[in-house]
């Protein structure tokens, strides 16, 4: 019965030295606001090293646009006003469905035809000022919504892309 009895009054300590442990604990935690801030430190943005981009090793400048490398152009690091040299590589492969990127909506997506002036068509994220849409003999924009020239197959449950050739030349 003794060494019960020594085992109850050795356990009884402990629990009065862990009730005083959580006590001192409480008074230093409880009081104080929690941060919604991250500890981790900021980004240098005096550094000119570029910044790793997944699955390529290359990025862009700390403190530049976050924009997503596509290609090898996109990611050097060009001197400003000036374009990338045209890609010879491309890192990023892109889809949509309606588990990649979401699905992609007919009656808003629309395909447009821009003339270049300058601008690097593989490189947007270097577009100072957007490239003017060309225009039709009527002066009409060249751009549309892609849900007037798709029509839903039942038969095969896809989607037809109904294209017009029209020859320039008169016959």
């Amino acid at each position: 019965m003794g060494k019960l009895n020594d085992r109850l009054i050795k356990l009884e300590s402990k629990i009065k030295s862990l009730e005083s442990k959580i006590i001192g604990l409480t008074k230093n935690t409880e009081a104080l606001r929690n941060k919604p801030e991250s500890i981790v430190s900021q980004i240098n943005t005096s550094q000119r090293t570029p910044m790793p981009s997944t699955g390529t090793g290359l990025g862009k400048m700390p403190g530049a646009s976050a924009n997503i490398i596509w290609n090898d152009a996109d990611a050097q690091l060009v001197p400003w006003g000036q374009q990338p040299p045209i890609p010879s590589k491309g890192y990023n492969k892109h889809s949509h469905s309606e588990f990649s990127g979401g699905a992609l909506d007919i009656n808003t997506l629309k395909l447009v035809e821009y003339e270049f002036d300058g601008q690097n068509p593989d490189c947007q994220s270097y577009w100072k000022t957007p490239p003017s849409i060309k225009k039709d003999e009527n002066g009409e924009e060249q751009i549309s919504i892609l849900a007037d020239n798709m029509v839903w197959d039942k038969e095969n449950k896809v989607w037809r892309f109904l294209a017009v050739y029209a020859d320039d030349e008169e016959e």
